[in-house]
């Protein structure tokens, strides 16, 4: 009985709520899962799901025994990969979280040469907008700018993440050009959903706010971004998306007065995973991977 891989079919189950999602994730046979956990459960002597035809859900002793079990494996993880390490080769498996059109902007290609640098690394990654605790969804590494602090996790700056105001030359021949923020309520606004309504300044009197009512909202910037240069509204867009249409004259910069408060760019690690190895060696590729700024 291999122990191990009955633990992480029990952990990746209670994550996906699904025998045949944890299968494909494994890679392997639905039936194999099915067998793993039974193994677990008959060695433990107690039941850890409530199946039913749709969903598996951990049962109490099931939601007692998971966060030990993710530890486990997450030392065990570490401890495989600080033995390669040794050699000079990394090795592993990691659950990556990271934001949508960053991840692939700047992130995307980052993670690909990281892994043609490791050949033995393979990689899971989850394309999401928005906070997320990686020690309750099981991510090794979770990637955002709009991420809280939560108990057991790490953080790790990585850059800060400009924005700005910006619209066609086309729209604003149109409709005008605001001069003040309060300006922006008798326009169309384009804005990133998971970052909310109320649009934050910093002018030449002190900080202004104000709350729009966007005629498109978002959480993928790239359909914002589009949106803008066909004329439809004012974006708010981080300008790792404008400097090339800035730079063409397809778009330009509004409000340029008032300046956006920069976001912080973050990857947020569970405490136990902090000093695997191959977490560490990912963060230390993307810190030098990256620019100064985003």
């Amino acid at each position: 009985m291999d122990m191990m891989s009955n633990l992480k079919a029990f952990a990746t189950t209670a994550r996906t709520g699904s025998f045949s999602a944890t299968a494909r994730e494994l890679g392997v046979a639905p039936s194999v899962v099915t067998k793993r956990v039974e193994q677990l459960e008959a060695a433990l002597r107690t039941r850890l799901f409530e199946r039913t035809t749709r969903l598996v859900t951990p049962t109490d002793a099931g939601r007692r025994h998971l966060p030990r079990v993710r530890a486990l494996i997450a030392e065990y993880d570490a401890t495989l990969a600080a033995m390669t390490a040794r050699t000079g080769a990394l090795s592993g498996h990691l659950r990556l979280k990271v934001p949508t059109t960053l991840g692939e902007r700047v992130l995307g290609p980052a993670l690909a040469a990281f892994q043609r640098r490791h050949p033995a690394v393979s990689l899971d990654i989850a394309l999401l907008d928005g906070p997320v605790n990686p020690v309750e969804t099981g991510f090794d590494v979770a990637i955002g700018a709009f991420t809280p602090t939560f108990g057991g996790v790490m953080d790790f700056p990585l850059r800060p993440l400009r924005r700005h105001l910006c619209a066609a030359p086309a729209y604003l021949a149109a409709h005008g050009v605001p001069r003040h923020p309060r300006d922006l309520l008798a326009h169309a606004c384009l804005d990133f959903a998971p970052s909310g309504r109320v649009w934050s300044f910093r002018g030449p009197e002190g900080p202004v706010s104000v709350e729009v009512m966007p005629r498109l909202a978002a959480n993928d910037g790239q359909v914002l971004l589009e949106a803008a240069l066909e004329g439809n509204g004012i974006a708010l867009l981080g300008t790792y998306l404008t400097a090339a249409p800035l730079a063409e004259g397809r778009l330009v910069v509004v409000l340029p007065d008032f300046a956006m408060p920069e976001l912080l760019l973050k990857a947020v690690v569970p405490e136990t995973r902090a000093q695997a190895a191959l977490v560490r060696a990912l963060l230390a590729w993307l810190d030098a991977a990256l620019g100064p700024e985003l």
